[in-house]
């Protein structure tokens, strides 16, 4: 069974589908395989009951929103970040990263900070604390990959 929800104001549509005897629903973007992939790496609830589809239709939006805006990047590695930079700047400098939860953005999505030892700060959001913090360490890798701290 499928129910499509076409998006107000985007071009993209969410099906909502489940197995006969299933009762959860799981989504993806219509013709949209990587936005679907990058979606899912993002989003602690991968599938809803029939009620929650309105609630999860919403949630799916704003992440939309975001990835579009290119404010969220996807969690493809299986190895956390958090532990890959903690481990890279314990090995190199002999300090510790520190990480502080800044509170709700506008959207309703958790905020967080890493602080590495040079006073650099990198912010993430997500749906809780894991996904943000995640997200601040993916953005402080990708820039020391770019630059030496």
């Amino acid at each position: 069974m499928e129910i499509e929800v076409k998006i107000k104001d985007m071009q993209y549509s969410i099906i909502f589908y489940k197995k006969k005897l299933d009762e959860k629903y799981s989504f993806k973007i219509k013709g949209e395989d990587t936005l679907t992939e990058h979606l899912l790496s993002l989003v602690s609830t991968k599938r809803v009951k029939e009620s929650e589809i309105f609630y999860a239709t919403k949630g799916i939006t704003t992440f939309l929103k975001l990835i579009i805006a290119n404010q969220i990047k996807p969690v493809y590695s299986a190895e956390n970040p958090v532990t890959v930079l903690s481990q890279m700047v314990q090995k190199k400098y002999n300090k510790s990263i520190h990480t502080r939860v800044l509170g709700l953005s506008s959207h309703g999505y958790v905020q967080v900070e890493i602080l590495l030892h040079n006073n650099m700060v990198f912010t993430g959001m997500g749906l809780n604390q894991r996904i943000a913090r995640r997200n601040a360490a993916e953005k402080a890798l990708g820039f020391l990959s770019k630059s030496e701290i």
